[in-house]
């Protein structure tokens, strides 16, 4: 509803659109947007629900997103060179095309600190080069993301994406 506000007021402001007064009377629902972003991480029982029900290639992906903070993409883009003392994030992984190419933003570039829980999912998930496998090939980024909300609103009664574990680990 935010975008398609900002999408008239622009068509107004260019003389598309002949008058956008009408859209202050449009509802933007505030209950359910301040609920949407208060539910937006994994207490740490949930956290632990979620990856117990998870299949054991996924549980390792999401336990390292809850323990490091990485976007998915950067997570799916790291290879075993990416990773000694520390989690050289350089890259990331792209949704629409499945290259792998720079980070978000040049700020992105950054070393991870690896406590002990993160180097033993680290240690499991290493296999062939690409730490975050699934059936020998690396996780696709929908597939995961269609995954952990389906997962999520099974165990928990709502669904989440795969950012929720950014928050996750901040919270």
């Amino acid at each position: 509803l935010r975008q398609l506000r900002t999408l008239l007021r622009w068509g107004y402001r260019m003389d598309y659109v002949k008058d956008v007064s009408w859209l202050d009377k449009v509802p933007m629902y505030p209950d359910d947007i301040k609920a949407r972003r208060d539910l937006k991480f994994l207490e740490p029982d949930e956290l632990k629900k979620v990856i117990e029900s998870a299949d054991a290639e996924y549980g390792l992906l999401i336990s390292a997103l809850a323990l490091s903070g990485l976007r998915i993409g950067e997570a799916l883009a790291l290879d075993a060179s990416d990773v000694d003392t520390v989690i050289h994030v350089t890259k990331t992984l792209s949704p629409t095309t499945g290259e792998i190419g720079p980070t978000k933003t040049h700020e992105s570039n950054r070393d991870i600190y690896i406590q002990k829980e993160l180097k033993e999912v680290l240690d499991r998930a290493n296999k062939s080069g690409s730490l975050f496998t699934k059936g020998g090939r690396r996780v696709d980024y929908y597939k995961f993301n269609t995954y952990f909300g389906d997962l999520t609103k099974q165990v928990l009664d709502r669904r989440l994406t795969p950012h929720a574990l950014r928050h996750t680990h901040v919270s």
